[in-house]
This record gives C-alpha cells, sequence and structure tokens, in this order.
C-alpha cells in the first residue's frame, strides 16, 4: 500500500467521524454559548438612584437638579438591555452647617435573552421601578485656597419595584413579580474646585435595604435567591463621582455628569435540601446620568 493510499483513508476516516459527531459539535458549542452569554435573563429586581451630590454652600441655599440616567454610558448600545431613568432632587440649608435633601425617581428598563435564533424562544423583562428618599446632614463649605466642600448626610427611602416576564412563542405567557422595599443610608462626599466653573465630586453610600409584601405568580422561585430576597436587608456600597460645569452666561446654573458603581454584599441560601448556598440575586451594578443643577438663590439674584 503506498503512503498516498494510506493518507486518504486517513482523511476520508476523519471525515467520516466529524459526519457522525457534527450534531453532538453543535450541541457542545450551544451550551458553551448558553453558559457564557446566558441563554436566561437575570431578574434586576434593583437598580441605584442617581446620588444627590448638591453642595450647599451657607445659610438658606437652595439648589434642585433633574437628571436622565441609563445603566451605561450613552454612546453604548446593547439591544439586550435598555434603561432609561428620570431622578429628581433638591437640598435646602437651614443654618451654616445643617442641611436636608430630597430625591424621587423613576426607571423603565428592559432585558431579553442573549441568543436570538429563529429556533430558540426571546425572553423578555420589563421593569418599572420608583422610590423617594429624604436625608439630613451636616456640611462644610470651604473658600480658602482651593474651594471645597464636605458633606455627610444620612436618611431614610421607600419604594417599588415590579417587573414582567414574557416569551414569543406560539402560546404567549407572561408572569409578574412586584415588591416594596425600605431603604435606609449614609452618603459621605467631598468636593473640590480646582478650576473656575469647574467641580468634582467623589462619594460613597452604603444602604440597607429590606424587601417586603412581595406579591408573585411565579410557580417556584425556591431554587433562586429571589425566593428569598425578603429573609434579610441587602447591603450595598456605591462608588460615585460626578463632574460639574457652569458657565460665566449662565448665573446658578451647572450641568453635571455622574457615574456610579455599586455593589451588593449579601448572600442567600436556599432552605431546600441539597439546594444553593451563597448566591446573590440580580441587580444592576452601575448607572450613568446627565443632570441640570439650578441654584434658585443665584438665579434669583441674576435677574434683579
Amino acid at each position: 500500500m503506498s503512503r498516498k493510499v494510506h493518507y486518504h483513508r486517513i482523511y476520508l476516516w476523519c471525515v467520516n467521524l466529524f459526519d457522525k459527531m457534527k450534531n453532538c459539535i453543535a450541541a457542545l458549542f450551544l451550551v458553551l454559548g448558553c453558559l457564557l452569554f446566558s441563554c436566561t435573563i437575570p431578574k434586576n429586581v434593583y437598580s441605584p438612584a442617581t446620588a444627590n451630590l448638591l453642595v450647599l454652600e451657607k445659610k438658606n441655599d437652595i439648589k434642585i437638579a433633574t437628571n436622565v440616567s441609563k445603566s451605561s454610558l450613552f454612546l453604548i448600545k446593547d439591544s439586550r438591555h435598555s434603561t432609561f431613568g428620570i431622578d429628581i432632587q433638591a437640598g435646602y440649608a437651614i443654618s451654616k452647617k445643617v442641611g436636608f435633601k430630597a430625591d424621587v425617581y423613576k426607571k423603565w428598563e428592559s432585558n431579553q435573552s442573549a441568543l436570538q435564533y429563529n429556533e430558540l424562544p426571546k425572553y423578555v423583562n420589563t421593569y418599572e421601578k420608583k422610590g423617594i428618599e429624604i436625608s439630613g446632614g451636616i456640611f462644610n463649605f470651604s473658600k480658602n485656597g482651593t474651594q471645597s466642600a464636605v458633606q455627610v448626610f444620612g436618611g431614610v427611602g421607600a419604594g417599588s419595584t415590579s417587573f414582567k416576564f414574557s416569551h414569543n412563542t406560539d402560546i404567549p405567557e407572561k408572569n409578574y413579580h412586584s415588591m416594596e422595599y425600605v431603604k435606609f443610608f449614609i452618603q459621605p462626599s467631598l468636593t473640590f474646585k480646582p478650576k473656575k466653573n469647574y467641580w468634582l465630586s467623589i462619594a460613597t453610600r452604603l444602604s440597607s435595604i429590606q424587601f417586603e409584601n412581595i406579591s408573585t405568580d411565579f410557580p417556584d422561585l425556591s431554587n433562586e435567591p429571589l425566593g428569598y430576597i425578603d429573609t434579610k436587608p441587602s447591603l450595598y456600597a456605591d462608588l460615585i463621582i460626578q463632574n460639574e460645569f457652569g458657565f460665566n452666561q449662565l448665573k446658578g446654573i451647572r450641568f453635571q455628569v455622574q457615574h456610579g458603581r455599586t455593589h451588593l454584599f449579601t448572600k442567600f441560601s436556599s432552605t431546600k435540601t441539597n439546594g444553593f448556598k451563597d448566591y446573590k440575586y440580580d441587580y444592576n451594578d452601575s448607572w450613568f446620568a446627565l443632570g441640570l443643577i439650578v441654584n434658585l438663590k443665584e438665579v434669583f439674584k441674576s435677574q434683579n
């Protein structure tokens, strides 16, 4: 037998083997795809609100801000995840060192399965989240050298989150899940003014959130952390950076850009025998916001 004939038989054997195993290989790639890109979609039941970093400088300061927010940069488009939020914030200094702040926000979100092949159903979650926060604290504004401000505020909040799950099949189905929450938080921050008409703020926010009053028609949540979310408080830590820009022609008005990251420390375990242990539920871990800040005293003063 010539070497050429021998190599040809090896080639035919390899082709035949591949033809028999192609279905297994396709299934393997499908499984890997599910693991890497998540065939199922997360249930992002919590999204952080834009942080209220309004800088109070002196007694009777009144500032308001409005923001639009997303979970990522506006320039980044992701067809699998869509978010849009509106935040309205206010701050008032009742003395040279003490102030109060308030926030109200609402978010609309959706996410869907990563794999979009024709033979696979398209899973979609749509969310509605809203809340209100009230806080009080102390501040110190310094004009010596580089202007700076130190603020420590703490407060309480309440809100709700709900979502609907559906998939596009021959018989569309929907499940809903809603719950309320109470939130306690503390937020220290530092603000610097290194240049005229530019402010930089760095802050952290520590939050304890207790979910309650759950209403759902999901058949069984005992195999995922969402089924135990109301058994203990959820502890979060946020890191926030905010840039503010002003213009000489616009007295009392600034534009702000804020980016934040959050991390959930709390883990949950199943009560079932051989169930999961120390898992976290799904949440949005970042936000990006554009906003407008108005110092009411400066605006009214410039018009007189």
